[in-house]
């Protein structure tokens, strides 16, 4: 039962935190492609692309982890959405795994930029307002990834 507690509130802080950030990123396409170009990771040719689709993954895979949070009580091994849930999970850890490294190349490299994490949330909450890239965003990224980890083991 603790187990399934835990994957319901990595699901939904997930999820949650995909989705606000997605939307900060939608609401402001052309700030966010710019906050992407300055990181100096992108091509340029794949730059506008890129900087539309990111967002719109990052919605998807913290949707699909919003509508699995009922089922981290169900007693089948694999639910309905077992292989989106999954799915999802993957995906978000994979996209924390980019922005670590990004992050990282960025603070080791010197360069002072914004973060471009959450634009829409800053103006209401703080703590969520984008900030020049640190070690603290960093380790904000490795805590949800090792949330990302109890979904992917129920995924099993």
């Amino acid at each position: 039962m603790m187990g399934n507690i835990l994957v319901a509130a990595c699901r939904l802080l997930l999820g949650l935190i995909f989705v606000v950030a997605a939307a900060g990123k939608l609401a402001k396409p052309v700030q966010f492609m710019g906050d992407m170009a300055a990181y100096e990771m992108v091509p340029g040719a794949v730059l506008p692309w890129a900087a539309s689709m990111l967002p719109m993954v990052e919605a998807v895979a913290g949707l699909v982890l919003l509508a699995g949070v009922p089922f981290a009580f169900s007693r089948s091994k694999r639910p309905v959405l077992g292989i989106w849930l999954t799915s999802a999970a993957w995906a978000v850890a994979g996209m924390l795994v980019m922005f670590i490294v990004a992050l990282s190349v960025v603070i080791l490299q010197g360069k002072s930029l914004d973060c471009g994490c959450f634009d829409m949330l800053g103006r209401y909450l703080p703590i969520a307002h984008s900030s020049k890239v640190d070690w603290g965003i960093v380790g904000r990224d490795f805590v949800m990834l090792a949330m990302a980890v109890p979904p992917l083991w129920r995924g099993r």
